[in-house]
């Protein structure tokens, strides 16, 4: 039932980026806490403003498709920060959005933000100039609030990246194969729940999963094995006919 290309629409036509079969597109990816200040060195907590900034670079680089929002609005109430981010990202970039919603409340939300945008829930059904990320927390849970973005993105036909972030020696099996396994049940998980809602609403197959360092207590980027997994997951997306959406290793 899934529809094997997704429409990423930006508000300007000449945007948009149609996920599918081994097409490859770029964008930003998130969503860190705290950023480096470009005038005064200074780490901090990221703020509404970075993220309008970001925005805007992203709409200007050339090679970046979608927009995934690096930062978050830590200076807005953690009850709407997420429609704080939309904001920024729509008055500042041209290009799809893609981000996520604290719950299904926050997503319905988002998605009337986005309609009147678009003029009305008709046109951005046609046009989804934004996309939701729902991440299963592992190992193998989609706890109430990940299940109710899932069931509002189906409702209204907005594109859902189910996402898994397993950490491979943490919480799924410490080799990349048994990672995998428990990885590809999560995402698996996610996308049956959005049919089960909506048969043929768009999905897209995620990852962002990794190893565990062991020293530090925490995952890691930019590993081998996190792009090992990154590869393997795009794979089984095209074994299953589905776009994915993976992290770089």
């Amino acid at each position: 039932m899934c529809p094997g290309q997704v429409l990423l629409a930006g508000r300007e036509p000449a945007n948009d980026f149609m996920m599918g079969g081994r097409r490859i597109g770029f964008t930003t990816f998130g969503t860190g806490v705290m950023t480096e200040d470009l005038v005064s060195g200074e780490i901090r907590e990221s703020t509404k403003d970075d993220v309008a900034k970001i925005a805007a670079l992203t709409n200007a680089l050339q090679h970046m498709d979608v927009l995934s929002s690096p930062v978050t609005a830590r200076d807005m109430p953690n009850s709407s920060c997420d429609l704080h981010m939309l904001e920024a990202a729509l008055v500042n970039c041209t290009k799809h959005y893609h981000c996520e919603a604290e719950d299904g409340d926050r997503a319905l939300k988002m998605i009337e933000m986005a309609a009147a945008v678009t003029g009305g829930e008709e046109a951005l059904r046609d046009r989804p100039i934004f996309s939701l990320s729902a991440c299963p927390t592992s190992p193998l849970q989609l706890i109430k609030e990940c299940a109710e973005v899932i069931i509002q993105s189906a409702k209204h036909w907005i594109p859902i990246n189910v996402l898994s972030m397993v950490m491979a020696g943490a919480s799924s099996p410490i080799s990349i194969s048994g990672a995998l396994v428990t990885h590809n049940v999560e995402v698996l998980a996610g996308i049956i729940l959005a049919q089960l809602t909506n048969p043929g609403t768009p999905v897209i197959y995620g990852s962002s999963s990794t190893t565990f360092d062991m020293r530090h207590g925490t995952a890691v980027v930019g590993v081998p094995e996190m792009a090992m997994m990154s590869a393997a997951a795009a794979e089984l997306a095209n074994f299953y006919g589905l776009p994915s959406y993976v992290a770089g290793g």
